[in-house]
């Protein structure tokens, strides 16, 4: 999916709401987040956002969310990296309540405590970060 999209922005062709929708569902399909951020960044960075595109990258975001609230509901205890992605789709969707329930039980060391800044940063309140 990430080839076919850089195929496509190579080859100049237009880049609608319609495809970044279509392309973001996909991904949320395929669990690939890293690339719905990038969608997200370009889509941003060419005023295409619709209510439909909005939709599919929320949706991605949400399913990460999901993800991790059924590892604690189960009392599997999620890893970093599931943190990490967890604390990523909260600051996406400037979630802060989300991102402080999220950060309890976890040490902030590392790639956590910057997950956490970013967070934070994107929600506004950087300011929590520095008390």
């Amino acid at each position: 999916m990430n080839a076919m999209f850089r195929m496509i922005q190579e080859d100049k062709m237009v880049v609608d709401p319609m495809m970044i929708g279509r392309v973001s569902r996909a991904c949320g399909e395929l669990k690939s987040k890293s690339f719905v951020r990038e969608i997200h960044g370009y889509v941003l960075k060419r005023d295409l956002a619709d209510m439909m595109v909005q939709n599919a990258i929320v949706n991605v975001y949400g399913e990460a969310l999901e993800l991790f609230y059924t590892l604690n509901q189960f009392n599997i205890q999620p890893d970093s990296i599931a943190f990490i992605s967890a604390l990523s789709a909260t600051a996406s969707l400037s979630s802060l309540k989300k991102g402080k329930e999220i950060r309890k039980g976890f040490f902030l060391k590392g790639p956590i405590a910057s997950s956490l800044v970013y967070t934070y940063a994107h929600c506004g309140k950087l300011k929590i970060c520095i008390m």
